[in-house]
């Protein structure tokens, strides 16, 4: 959890590691091991792909678009 915290502050892009960075410091305690592999997921992906979902001008993949994190952070 503490790797993922890490990652989850050091994207890169700034407007990640504000809106991820926030989400996990607010959610990485109570998370379950599902949310914790979804996690994982988003972090793995490209910083300019996740902004772009986050910010609505893309629809994340077909594989990431049940994410239940990918979906709390949109």
């Amino acid at each position: 959890r503490k790797k993922l915290l890490r990652m989850s502050q050091q994207r890169g892009m700034l407007e990640n590691e504000l809106i991820i960075g926030s989400y996990v410091i607010e959610n990485i305690e109570k998370m379950d091991e599902q949310s914790v592999d979804e996690l994982e997921a988003v972090l793995d992906e490209q910083d300019p792909d996740v902004v772009k979902w986050l910010t609505k001008r893309e629809a994340p993949p077909e594989d990431l678009q049940s994410n239940k994190v990918l979906i709390e952070l949109i």
